[in-house]
């Protein structure tokens, strides 16, 4: 006979196991029930990647399809600061510090933040960036001593990897867009400029995605083209698994832009703008040269310009294109337009006279007009020479609304 004191713990150890079997399957029925989406979700995204895949954009190009503004793939600079202060896997981070510092040109103190920085608020962080837009020289300077076991260990050497196999993974490169502009500050106006995106991509780093002014602008849609994505697997520590999964729906790159422009006739008016402001004091200056059969823009220029590959500082008189920007009255320019519509309909000749009301003259409505200087008869010549508005005001009255318009 089992005594009551066996029974009691056979009791308690049962009531336990009921009472762990329910919450167990509480647990269970909350996970797989009441909070299916969101575990499903999340191991979606441990074992699912999905890479955005940026176009190229388009060119911009001249009348002779000579390149004006284009974009190339390049790379930046990162660093992974739980790789970089492993001490398993970097011999030395002082002197790393040291070295990347010299070859990409910068403070040493920058550098060794960069590298230590391991959360940015409650983001623990992955990568930092160290360089952005890197020259061709210090990515091959990079690439040399990445290779260094003097300052770096190879985790994965196991005695069969060569030399030539070897690469440091703390610091590592990514690809990235860049707006590139031949002709620097030639046709900088028309062309307008790109902008970095703020903050920077994850997958590509596209630094230059926000079009400015000019064309850049104005045929966005044109040039941008259209984001493509790859969807695949990956293992826990995010390396892509190849397999039947994997779906790339691929971007497609920006159509190209040509221009009426000349480039040959653009870069004599540049040089020509250039000298006039050696020889004469102006805060601005713009010329157009255009085909009077066509109306085609041939050449658009204004003076300051800006280097559009360099645009850390711009001031907006540099950046604005007050050929299109800045409204002008016609003035006395339109005298000349008046005059041969005049001689053209036959209406006067050159000795035809005007008499300019000694430089004040009311005109029908009750407005007056005056002339700069007091002047009396005057030839149509004259009228022409001297600018008078009260000499062509009455020239325009013989041509008359109707021929005139």
């Amino acid at each position: 006979m089992i005594k009551w004191s066996h029974k009691l713990r056979l009791i308690i150890v049962l009531s336990f196991l009921i009472i762990a079997l329910a919450a167990l399957g509480a647990r269970l029925f909350y996970i797989q029930v009441l909070k299916h989406d969101f575990f499903s979700t999340y191991a979606k995204g441990r074992h699912y990647s999905t890479t955005r895949l940026f176009p190229l954009r388009g060119t911009i190009l001249d009348r002779r399809h000579r390149i004006l503004a284009m974009s190339r793939r390049t790379r930046a600079v990162l660093v992974s600061p739980s790789v970089i202060n492993n001490l398993e896997m970097t011999k030395d981070p002082e002197a790393v510090v040291r070295a990347v510092a010299a070859i990409l040109h910068l403070d040493v103190k920058i550098v060794r933040g960069r590298m230590s920085a391991r959360s940015r608020g409650d983001k623990f962080l992955t990568e930092v960036m160290l360089k952005r837009k890197p020259a061709n020289d210090e990515l091959k300077a990079l690439e040399t001593i990445l290779r260094n076991r003097d300052l770096f260990v190879n985790v994965q050497d196991n005695g069969s990897v060569k030399d030539a196999d070897y690469i440091y993974r703390g610091i590592y490169f990514r690809d990235r867009d860049e707006r590139v502009y031949p002709s620097k500050s030639g046709l900088c106006h028309v062309l307008g400029f790109m902008c970095d995106e703020d903050p920077a991509g994850i997958d590509l780093i596209r630094d230059d995605v926000k079009p400015q002014r000019g064309i850049e602008l104005s045929m966005n849609k044109i040039l941008k083209g259209s984001e493509g994505s790859r969807k695949s697997e990956v293992d826990k520590i995010r390396r892509e698994i190849i397999s039947e999964k994997t779906r790339v729906d691929p971007a497609v790159n920006g159509d190209n832009v040509v221009l009426a422009i000349d480039l040959n006739i653009q870069s004599i008016v540049e040089k020509e703008i250039e000298r006039a402001a050696g020889d004469v004091d102006f805060d601005t200056c713009s010329a157009i040269v255009m085909d009077p059969h066509t109306g085609e823009v041939l050449a658009m220029a204004g003076y300051p310009n800006f280097d559009a590959n360099s645009i850390r500082e711009l001031r907006d008189e540099n950046i604005r294109n007050h050929v299109v920007e800045t409204l002008y009255e016609p003035g006395s320019t339109f005298k000349a337009i008046t005059g041969c519509i005049a001689l053209d309909l036959g209406v006067v000749d050159m000795e035809t006279t005007f008499d300019c009301e000694k430089g004040e003259w009311g005109v029908p409505g009750g407005h007056v007009l005056h002339d700069a200087h007091s002047y009396a008869m005057l030839t149509y010549r004259e009228v022409i020479v001297k600018s008078s508005n009260i000499g062509i005001a009455k020239v325009a009255l013989l041509i008359g609304k109707a021929r005139l318009h």
